[in-house]
């Protein structure tokens, strides 16, 4: 028997996660959510940045803001989010200890393979 010899090409890998096939994309779902933080229910505890982080997201991020003339004079610290490297693994939402994040639905974004 012949013995193969390997020459070194490989098949091209998929751009993005949704890919099914090398010839085309799937069609298995066009949205996905988002974290969305209600900066007037957070506390600025930043469990959610700690677990966005740990959960390798990295989408949450603490920023201070100036609070609502209510609350008198100061700065508050707050949970943003950023939209384009949220996921929607809702592990922050898991970990809020006030409820302050929802989730809303917006188109899929296509992200690129992590694999390589």
């Amino acid at each position: 028997a012949a013995a193969a010899i390997f020459t070194g090409w490989r098949p091209p890998r998929p751009t993005t996660c949704v890919c099914v096939s090398r010839s085309e994309p799937a069609q298995l779902d066009t949205t996905e959510v988002v974290s969305v933080i209600d900066p007037n229910v957070c506390i600025g505890c930043g469990i959610c940045e700690v677990a966005c982080r740990d959960g390798a997201a990295h989408a949450i991020a603490m920023q201070m803001t100036p609070p609502p003339k209510a609350m008198g004079c100061g700065v508050k610290k707050v949970a943003t989010v950023d939209r384009q490297a949220c996921v929607g693994c809702k592990l922050c939402q898991v970990v809020c200890p006030v409820g302050a994040i929802s989730f809303e639905v917006r188109p899929r974004i296509d992200r690129p393979c992590f694999s390589k």
